[in-house]
């Protein structure tokens, strides 16, 4: 596993730190979602307007939309040093950054998939099946197992390191299996821990 799969691990068990702990409530979500979706939406459609306007063509357009989708928190050092990590507004601004990265990595997949692939309505909807059941299995059964084994079972720190990178690994190459990159594995691993943990 080379660097930026581990990198891409890292950023999102720290970015859903603060965004799936104790304070999250339902509101929080349909907020974070609420947020997530102009600020996706519309870098998007910014993307692909320049993408076919410089004549890229559909699935190239649509990665440059994406590109402009995804965003970072940067003002993440100062809401730390202010001691405001806790509040609602941060809360809500994490979660519409996770919500957004997560889409874009997954528009990132779906656009090499469709490059390798060629595009055909059967196999697009194949691959949006086969990344709607890769996502459920690392966010929910990959979690699962490691709330169940982190809590219950592995005591020692070496064992735990060992699990969580295990986790990573099969994320990872999961995420490979079904033809997409495998930093979408470990951004969706990083949180699957994170929520176990």
């Amino acid at each position: 596993i080379c660097v930026w799969p581990c990198r891409f691990f890292s950023s999102s068990f720290l970015f859903s730190f603060f965004f799936f702990n104790d304070t999250a409530t339902t509101e929080i979500y349909t907020l974070s979602l609420h947020d997530a979706l102009p600020i996706l939406g519309f870098p998007l459609l910014i993307g692909i307007v320049i993408g076919k306007a410089f004549g890229y063509n559909w699935n190239a357009s649509v990665l440059i939309g994406s590109l402009f989708a995804s965003h970072t928190l940067i003002g993440l050092p100062i809401i730390q040093k202010l001691k405001l990590t806790g509040k609602e507004f941060w809360t809500v601004t994490v979660g519409s950054t996770i919500l957004t990265d997560i889409t874009a990595l997954l528009i990132l997949g779906v656009c090499i998939m469709v490059h390798m692939g060629g595009f055909s309505l059967t196999v697009f909807g194949a691959q949006i099946l086969e990344l709607v059941v890769y996502c459920f299995i690392v966010l929910v059964g990959l979690s699962w197992l490691g709330e169940t084994l982190l809590k219950e079972k592995l005591k020692s720190q070496e064992s735990q390191f060992l699990f969580v990178f295990f986790m990573l690994t099969v994320a990872s190459l999961g995420a490979q299996l079904i033809h997409l990159e495998d930093i979408v594995g470990a951004f969706l691993a990083g949180i699957a821990v994170n929520r176990a943990i």
